[in-house]
């Protein structure tokens, strides 16, 4: 028992690049300066497209898109919109590579202190 009941399976979107030339194939990556999240798998899909994986806080991205300090990004139409990333990148390339879902769950503990009717409801 994981201590954990899993409630539903969402998503925010596929991440797609982003940079200030379009990008139609992988072959436009490459050379470019990409912030990744730190992560292995993210670096390693970046080198797998021909990009120059460079791991970057989400916090520090606008600044470094607007000095160069990265040429591109990644993340789902939302993140690019709310960040105002879309005010220093002209492009953003709809290729969806990477699609992560994301799963909503209650711990045991707090789901026994609903009523039934909560529980129902969830």
């Amino acid at each position: 028992d994981s201590g954990f009941i899993g409630v539903t399976y969402y998503d925010a979107g596929a991440r797609s690049f982003y940079t200030n030339k379009p990008i139609n194939t992988p072959e436009d990556l490459k050379g470019l300066k990409v912030r990744v999240q730190p992560s292995p798998s993210a670096i390693a899909m970046v080198k797998a497209l021909g990009g120059n994986p460079t791991p970057l806080a989400y916090g520090e991205l606008y600044t470094a898109l607007q000095q160069g300090v990265v040429d591109a990004a990644e993340n789902n139409i939302p993140s690019f919109s709310l960040s105002r990333h879309s005010e220093v990148s002209k492009y953003f390339s709809l290729d969806e590579h990477t699609m992560v879902p994301d799963v909503l769950v209650i711990s045991t503990k707090t789901y026994d202190k609903l009523t039934p009717e909560q529980q129902k409801a969830l």
